[in-house]
């Protein structure tokens, strides 16, 4: 009997709690982008979490505000009145939390520290730019130190912990490296306005496997490059390497005075092309991708700065 009692007297305690102190603050949230989105589903979307638990966070909610907030009509979801002032509530707790990050902003500008990128030529980006300048305004103590160098000497650089991330080429089979995409690369073959093909459109791609051709010095079997060494080989390239760079403005300056065709990425190419001065070459789809990305060695120790530097990079990158 005194046990029953003692159960009863903590559901009275439990349900004399205030609302306030019962409720899920997340479903605030929840409920929040369910409004916005006008959608179940897209707000299952934007949460990345499935319909079914949109759904039963919406029913919790309800629950335990003890109104309906929503009503559906045919494919249309809306607010109650009650829904209405919950929404707005929810607003307010929204624009109160966005505060945090002002109140920890003193102890943000104290992270201080060097982070050395070792990264590739010909790297552009108005996202890497934009984010440079973002992390600086936020973090104007941490001082980065640059390096031009080869795609093989970037992954060399963060194998040997030299770097604290690399930008640049990849393939995979690398221990302890992880990287993500930065910048999607489709590469193809171009000759200049000085070539015998220039403007050809008749072309298929066995007119020009016997030219004399420019390459990158990470063009060969076992280098970030290797599959446009693989390209030539199966489909029988005889011509000879006439000069090779590890750089790719370099590349694209020998390939402009006529030495011989040469591989470039399309997104580098197209202001030549659109002046006249480059000609892209069969097959148009193309030949390989090789997308640029941060890669980082997931073994080596990380000072404050640079862990920061690589999370909010990647978070930057939604690819």
């Amino acid at each position: 009997m005194r046990a029953i009692m003692k159960r009863e007297e903590i559901s009275s305690s439990t349900t004399r709690r205030p609302l306030y102190e019962r409720l899920d603050w997340n479903l605030f949230r929840v409920f929040s982008v369910i409004v916005h989105e006008e959608s179940i589903t897209k707000a299952a979307t934007r949460l990345c979490v499935t319909q079914s638990a949109v759904s039963q966070s919406l029913r919790r909610f309800e629950e335990q505000i003890g109104c309906k907030l929503m009503v559906r009509n045919g494919n249309n979801l809306s607010l109650t009145s009650v829904g209405e002032k919950i929404y707005n509530i929810s607003m307010s707790i929204y624009e109160e939390v966005r505060k945090i990050e002002e109140a920890t902003e003193n102890n943000v500008i104290s992270v201080t520290g060097r982070v050395k990128i070792s990264m590739i030529s010909g790297f552009r980006s108005h996202d890497y730019d934009t984010f440079l300048g973002d992390f600086h305004r936020k973090y104007p103590n941490v001082s980065l130190d640059i390096e031009i160098c080869s795609a093989s000497e970037v992954i060399m650089a963060t194998i040997q912990k030299r770097s604290s991330l690399g930008i640049g080429l990849i393939k995979s089979g690398y221990k302890n490296i992880e990287y993500k995409i930065l910048l999607p690369q489709r590469y193809a073959f171009y000759c200049s306005s000085r070539h015998r093909l220039f403007g050809r459109t008749d072309l298929v791609i066995e007119d020009i496997l016997r030219e004399d051709f420019v390459a990158f010095t990470a063009d060969q079997i076992g280098f970030p490059l290797s599959s446009i060494a693989f390209f030539r080989d199966s489909r029988g390239f005889t011509g000879r390497i006439v000069a090779s760079s590890p750089n790719v403005y370099e590349i694209k300056r020998l390939i402009n005075a006529g030495i011989g065709i040469g591989c470039l990425p399309d997104h580098i190419a197209q202001f030549d092309v659109d002046s006249g001065n480059l000609w892209k070459l069969p097959p148009n789809e193309g030949i390989v991708d090789a997308n640029i990305v941060m890669l980082w060695n997931n073994k080596a120790q990380k000072s404050s700065a640079e862990q920061i530097f690589i999370e909010e990079l990647k978070r930057s990158f939604v690819t």
